[in-house]
């Protein structure tokens, strides 16, 4: 038995272990997808607060590599004219800037830092059962193979195996929202302000856009309807 499990090598996993080593905690991680290069999720913003977050454990730097910078948002109405134009966050330094990337791209990112300080991440381990016990923890996988450890941490998604075992009858509700997301790699020409713009319509089905330099990437959000 040694230390802290972690289940769950995704966002927040592999965030608390960084956050566990870096405070000198022997960790483990075990993720139950296996290594690839899968767009698993859609996009996501960072805003100013989660930069430093993550600074905190010194993966700013890192993820700050990834996707691109966000620094004014403007508000448009439903037929297109701009309500209003304003600054995003700490736009002073480039760790505190917004930034605007693929979920998967985030989760890359922070599992590389694993790998570089040391960190054990286990791939294709899926959870099927915890048994707790006043000696510690000791989690099961599918493949017949179990970890020990004297504390564990929980960060399997939505359809966490830890939660079931522990609260079977707690399950997650549908919000009643659905997303459409895409990208492509379309040329536009940068704007003369530095940084990218992040565009929200107010409107009761609202769009929202989010344009690098290079290419063009957004989001349709709808929440009345599926």
């Amino acid at each position: 038995m040694s230390g802290i499990i972690v289940i769950g090598g995704g966002i927040a996993g592999s965030a608390a272990a960084l956050a566990l080593h870096k405070a000198g905690f022997e960790v483990t991680v075990h993720e139950a997808h296996p290594v690839s290069g899968a767009d698993i999720g859609a996009f996501l913003t960072l805003a100013s607060n989660g930069m430093r977050a993550l600074a905190q454990f010194d993966a700013a730097e890192a993820v700050a590599a990834e996707g691109f910078e966000l620094i004014w948002m403007n508000v448009l109405d439903a037929e297109g004219a701009e309500l209003a134009s304003v600054p995003l966050g700490d736009v002073e330094h480039p760790l505190t800037r917004f930034r605007c990337l693929r979920r998967a791209e985030l989760a890359a990112a922070l599992q590389r830092e694993l790998s570089r300080r040391g960190i054990a991440i286990r791939h294709g381990a899926r959870l099927v059962g915890v048994d707790d016990t006043d000696d510690g923890v000791t989690a099961r996988f599918t493949d017949g193979t179990s970890a020990q450890g004297e504390l564990l941490v929980a960060a399997d998604g939505l359809r966490s195996v830890v939660r079931s075992s522990l609260t079977p009858d707690t399950q997650p509700d549908y919000a009643g929202q659905a997303v459409f997301y895409g990208y492509t790699t379309e040329a536009r020409p940068r704007t003369p302000t530095d940084g990218s713009p992040w565009s929200g319509a107010a409107a009761p089905r609202s769009a929202t856009r989010c344009h690098p330099p290079g290419r063009r990437t957004g989001s349709l959000v709808f929440p009345d309807r599926r």
